[in-house]
Formats: C-alpha cells, structure tokens, sequence
C-alpha cells in the first residue's frame, strides 16, 4: 500500500514537471515572438524608404498648412485695414 501511495505521489510530481515545462516553453515561444516582431518593427523603423517617406509626408502636411496660415495672416491684416479705413 505504501508503495502504491509512492507511485502516485511520484506519477504525479512527473505530470506537474510536465506541465511546468510546457509552461516554460509556451512562456519562452511567446518572448522569442515578441523578440521576433520587435526586430522587425525596428527594421521597418530604420528602413532607409521609410524614413524618406516619413520626410515626404511630413513635407506634405507642412506645404499644406503653412500657406493657410500665411493667406490667413494675409486676410486677417487686409480686413484690419478694411476697419480702419471706413
């Protein structure tokens, strides 16, 4: 009886090894992933093509607003002469 009792003990201390490491091995899959699609955003990132059209877009966005603010600006001192005058 003492033996059977072993066993179990035994038999179970091995399945919660088991599943330990399984637990382990999930754990270590998920980070080399992560690791994995890190890298390749911090690729993308230094891409030199993205970078120059990150630039690109960024020149675009200020060639759009700069001249709105200038033609604002613009308007903005010709209707204060407009008050001024009449």
């Amino acid at each position: 009886m003492k033996i059977l009792k072993t066993m179990i003990k035994a038999a179970k201390a091995v399945v919660r090894t088991l599943k330990e490491l399984l637990d382990m091995t999930k754990a270590s899959f998920a980070v080399k992933r992560e690791k994995m699609r890190a890298w390749h955003e911090y690729k993308k990132l230094t891409s030199p093509d993205y970078i120059n059209n990150l630039i690109t877009i960024l020149i675009a966005v200020i060639k759009i607003f700069i001249p709105l603010q200038m033609v604002r600006a613009v308007s903005g001192t010709f209707m204060d002469g407009w008050d001024e005058r009449f």
